[in-house]
């Protein structure tokens, strides 16, 4: 294992990891059950197409962050000295870890994980998500450390878990890397062609076109609509009725329940869905590029 001086989530770290595989990033890549993203979506960025993340998904990772600052704080006045790291592979120098917690003295990482959602973090306290049991793995491998504490941390509440070493896993998941930087690099070289296409023809010129008119027509639809509900709604109100009717038109009120999230629900009470999965499908999607001012 080697440290590498950089400091997580600034301008070196992100062009850092552009050539390399990371700890947060494995899952994706291995295909693995619960990974965040798709192993196409972490190409694509390796690539240059940076994901713009949500207001959402930032103050998520925020508070990420300070939790995660929290519970590191926490452990070492038990007599840890765990400080963040940025960590590579001696085998492989583009296999790295970027660590929430690294004790140099005792050869132990921390790794630790903030959980919004109640259900999930009693589940978490029983057992390990295979996404996240990849990506400590992974970084027992760069460090080549016998033992890892993956923190789960909600509401203030934390539950601790002790990570040993898996070769036969570690060496299923550096495979993985390694085909996954050699397919990076032959789409570099030319050699294989690029998820990514720039395309310049009259096809594209027609689509995008065709796009523009679109989010025009829709921008109009959604005007007519909003002046139709508020119309009809007003009317309602002032004769004090529940249906008027006019030579090709009635306008009433509808009262509609709201419909149950199974999904939500199945999820809210543990139960695994993957079973009940319909066989997937492949489709045409045509977005127009948001416009950066």
């Amino acid at each position: 294992m080697k440290t590498i001086n950089l400091e997580q989530g600034s301008e070196a770290w992100l062009e850092f990891r552009q050539n390399g595989v990371g700890a947060s990033e494995i899952a994706s890549i291995a295909e693995i059950k619960g990974a965040f993203s798709k192993r196409i979506n972490t190409l694509t960025e390796k690539l240059g197409q940076k994901r713009m993340l949500s207001s959402f998904e930032q103050n998520i990772f925020a508070q990420g962050h300070a939790w995660e600052i929290a519970v590191r704080d926490a452990i070492n006045r038990e007599g840890f000295t765990f400080a963040p790291a940025v960590v590579v592979s001696t085998e492989n120098e583009r296999f790295f870890a970027s660590l929430d917690g690294l004790d140099a003295s005792k050869e132990i990482i921390l790794e630790v994980k903030s959980v919004v959602n109640a259900p999930k973090f009693e589940q978490y306290k029983n057992e390990v998500p295979a996404h996240y049991m990849a990506q400590v793995q992974w970084q027992l491998m760069v460090t080549k450390y016998a033992t890892a504490i993956l923190a789960f941390v909600h509401d203030g509440e934390v539950v601790r878990h002790e990570i040993k070493p898996d070769p036969i896993y570690q060496d299923i998941l550096a495979q993985a890397g390694a085909k996954f930087l050699a397919e990076l690099d032959a789409i570099k070289a030319g050699t294989m062609p690029s998820p990514i296409q720039t395309i310049r023809s009259p096809e594209i010129a027609r689509l995008e076109k065709l796009k523009r008119m679109e989010m025009d027509m829709k921008i109009q639809m959604s005007m007519i609509t909003e002046e139709i509900k508020g119309l009809a709604e007003r009317m309602l109100d002032e004769h004090k009725a529940s249906k008027i009717e006019g030579d090709s038109i009635t306008v009433t009120w509808q009262e509609r329940e709201g419909a149950t999230d199974y999904k939500k629900a199945c999820e809210d009470a543990g139960l695994e869905l993957i079973g009940y999965k319909k066989k997937g499908s492949r489709f045409v999607v045509v977005k127009t590029k948001e416009v950066q001012e």
